[in-house]
């Protein structure tokens, strides 16, 4: 019994000095916990960004017939304004030789001063005639009757009038060389039109068309992909997006096996409609390459960190002039 009343006294002991301990810890003044501020970021991160290729372009003819050549394959490289292909043009060549031989003759009709000089020497002969009789009757009266004289003169005044009209009809033959010119400019410009031309660097990735099949204006033939410069496609939020960024600087880092690139575009694209329902925005970035090594090695699809600064505002417009990109 003494034993089992020394240990209800111990836990009775213990239990009163752990409640003087709460209440001194209760009554210890409360410390502040320091806010935690932080600093808006001029990062921000593209989210799921993925890099794709510019649009593909599809090329067409400009007029109706068959193909008559293709000079490239899919996987060929080309440059701007380089000839990829033509439509059967055998008729528009025939034109440009035709408007060529008759502008040459209009030519060579305006710069010639034949007429001009020989109605010059006429009007000297006739001037001579005519003054020498004038003179002759001066010295010796009625040498030359007065019906020869009149008639010198007016021979003098006719040809100075001759000298006018070879000046006058040599305008118009230079007009008619203008003419010729036009004409041929506009053959030159018909058989210009039955070529396939290039309008960007790029590759080519289709044949929608093949040799000897007749086309339509309009009808695609190549679809070829523009690489001078590639995208980067990622989303923001919307407080994100309410900053002006298009022409804002991107730094973007792609990677690529072993190696990554870091590369530096500009924001071309803000769309202008949210995800209803995770409220993001999409942004387009377009990069340039640098190397050809860069443009064989690019493949569309890969994921990459797309990271847009927007502390400094691009000089000038906030637009980039660049395809439009709002699809």
């Amino acid at each position: 019994m003494r034993v089992l009343g020394l240990l209800c006294a111990l836990i009775l002991g213990w239990v009163s000095l752990h409640g003087k301990l709460l209440a001194q810890e209760a009554d210890k003044p409360q410390t502040e916990v320091p806010a935690v501020t932080t600093e808006p970021s001029d990062k921000i991160q593209l989210t799921n960004a993925l890099t794709r290729a510019r649009d593909v372009i599809e090329i067409s003819a400009e007029i109706a017939g068959p193909i008559q050549a293709l000079s490239v394959l899919e996987g060929s490289r080309i440059e701007i304004g380089q000839e990829l292909g033509r439509i059967k043009d055998d008729r528009a060549q025939l034109g440009v030789q035709k408007a060529k031989l008759e502008w040459e003759v209009a030519d060579k009709k305006q710069k010639s001063d034949i007429a001009e000089r020989l109605t010059e020497k006429a009007a000297l002969v006739a001037r001579t005639e005519y003054e020498r009789a004038v003179l002759a009757n001066k010295e010796i009266p009625n040498t030359y009757a007065e019906s020869e004289v009149d008639r010198r003169k007016l021979v003098f005044e006719k040809a100075k009038l001759e000298i006018e009209q070879a000046a006058y009809e040599r305008s118009v033959i230079a007009g008619e060389a203008a003419v010729a010119k036009n004409v041929l400019d506009q053959a030159q410009l018909e058989l210009l039109r039955h070529k396939v031309t290039s309008p960007v660097n790029g590759m080519v990735v289709g044949l929608k068309r093949q040799l000897g099949e007749w086309v339509e204006p309009g009808v695609p033939i190549l679809e070829v992909v523009d690489m001078d410069y590639f995208r980067v496609e990622g989303f923001i939020t919307v407080s994100e997006a309410s900053v002006g960024l298009n022409g804002h600087e991107v730094e973007v880092q792609i990677p690529l096996g072993k190696d990554t690139w870091e590369k530096k575009g500009k924001v071309v694209f803000v769309n202008t409609e949210a995800n209803p329902v995770n409220s993001q925005v999409r942004i387009i970035v377009e990069i340039p390459f640098s190397t050809e090594k860069e443009r064989l090695s690019f493949r569309s699809g890969l994921k990459c960190k797309a990271t847009i600064d927007s502390s400094h505002s691009p000089n000038g417009s906030e637009t980039v002039p660049t395809a439009e990109a709002g699809r």
